[in-house]
């Protein structure tokens, strides 16, 4: 603890969370006022510990400095245990006189002893859900206790710590949020979002893409090759399907007439689109035109049209158990960004498709039912759902190409806003795949 305020800017405080609420020290009695009922009274068995109680009622709070100083930590602890069971109090980190972290106790105390271990590499931001300009810190321990909230600079330093950066400059929130039980977190009982993270390197299992050992060449027994005949489609029972998949190929180069709304609403609602709602006492799945594990209709497409025939330039949104696209408001600056950075991974600079689909998960519900599994299950659920929405588009007559180089971070941007939480019943929709779509030029139809 000693070393937290190695820099002078930085302080850590102990406030009452109640706004008018007062303390007083009355000899080794505390008094709590916080004007709504009767006053409560402590009973301190200690000077030292009244006297240090006392101080939360200046302005300055209590230093970290102070708190490590005294030599009987279970003293504070249960000092600040009374006073948590009749007020809610805040930890304050605070520099250039400005906070830039707030915990909120529930239960648990702050940890005086020595921290050990790094940041759970599964905590993540998320912005506020009432607009205030405040981050959360979601992280998972056991009996999780604070609400850790970060103003704008505090976010920037915590980013740094979430891509495993610990700097002079981060050092002291490192240590505060260490003090707040953000280390060693289970990966039982964390709680995804993937939406602030630069792709999805940091987030996953710790054991996912484990090294796997490879068997000595000289223990492989060798089979030989078997001999390749190509099957004729036309005797297949399906012929139909056959061909699909004959023809099916990535498109980079797009004809210069636009797509209509009437062929991107068949795209959608034969790929996409809820096809059944089921239920089975208070169990609830859905079928859809791809397999996806619990059939719990967690993908949601995205369109972004930069030129459509009869659908104005913007993002919609796909609604699969309506089947119908909303317009979105997005960022003029993002939409540019996106299929910028779809026409380089193309290959086609200063050519980008006329119409892209983001595929979006809302992981989290699918990690309510599956645990840690639900993230390569939200991987595999989108292969699913990219593989037949390309199929689709290769039947009506569309060309396609699934992209997996574009920024998430700009499809966040586009996706992640406040006013269409209303929409996405308040999940966070996360990008996990995108693909150009366009009519297919003359030259590749033949």
């Amino acid at each position: 603890m000693t070393n937290t305020l190695l820099n002078n800017e930085a302080r850590i405080s102990l406030r009452i969370n109640q706004s008018g609420a007062s303390l007083r020290r009355d000899g080794l009695r505390i008094i709590i006022d916080d004007g709504k009922k009767s006053p409560d009274v402590l009973d301190m068995t200690n000077q030292q510990i009244a006297n240090l109680i006392s101080l939360l009622e200046q302005p300055q709070g209590i230093d970290e400095q102070t708190l490590v100083a005294w030599r009987d930590n279970a003293k504070i602890y249960s000092a600040i245990e009374w006073l948590s069971c009749r007020s809610s109090l805040r930890w304050e980190l605070t520099q250039r006189e400005q906070p830039i972290a707030q915990a909120i106790t529930i239960s648990k105390k702050f940890q005086l002893e020595k921290k050990i271990g790094a940041i759970d590499p599964a905590a993540h931001l998320r912005r506020a859900d009432n607009g205030d300009m405040k981050f959360p810190v979601i992280f998972s321990c056991t009996g999780l206790s604070y609400h850790i909230f970060l103003s704008i600079e505090g976010a920037k330093l915590a980013s740094s710590l979430l891509a495993g950066i610990v700097s002079y400059d981060n050092k002291t929130l490192n240590d505060f949020l260490l003090g707040c039980g953000a280390a060693n977190g289970s990966l039982a009982t964390r709680d995804w979002a993937f939406a602030d993270r630069i792709m999805h390197d940091a987030t996953r299992p710790q054991d996912d893409g484990r090294t796997i050992a490879i068997i000595p060449k000289t223990n492989v027994q060798q089979l030989p090759i078997p001999e390749w005949r190509r099957i004729d489609s036309t005797s297949l029972p399906n012929k139909s399907i056959a061909r699909i998949f004959e023809k099916r190929r990535s498109v980079r180069d797009f004809s210069l007439q636009p797509p209509n709304a009437v062929t991107l609403r068949s795209l959608l609602t034969h790929a996409l689109a809820f096809q059944k709602v089921r239920c089975l006492g208070a169990t609830r799945w859905v079928e859809r035109a791809f397999p996806a594990a619990g059939g719990l209709g967690e993908l949601i497409g995205y369109l972004a049209v930069r030129t459509g025939e009869d659908l104005e330039t913007g993002l919609y949104r796909h609604d699969p158990l309506l089947d119908q696209l909303s317009p979105i408001p997005s960022e003029a600056n993002a939409m540019y960004r996106l299929f910028d950075g779809a026409s380089k991974a193309m290959m086609r600079s200063n050519h980008p498709p006329p119409v892209m689909l983001i595929l979006a998960s809302r992981v989290d519900l699918l990690v309510q039912k599956y645990g840690t599994l639900g993230y390569r299950l939200a991987l595999l659920n989108v292969g699913s759902a990219g593989a037949t929405v390309e199929l689709m588009a290769s039947e009506i007559g569309l060309g396609s190409c699934l992209l997996g180089t574009s920024e998430v971070r700009n499809l966040t941007t586009l996706i992640d806003q406040k006013d269409i939480s209303d929409i996405t019943g308040g999940f966070t929709e996360t990008p996990l795949l995108e693909m150009a779509l366009g009519l297919q030029s003359h030259a590749d139809m033949q």
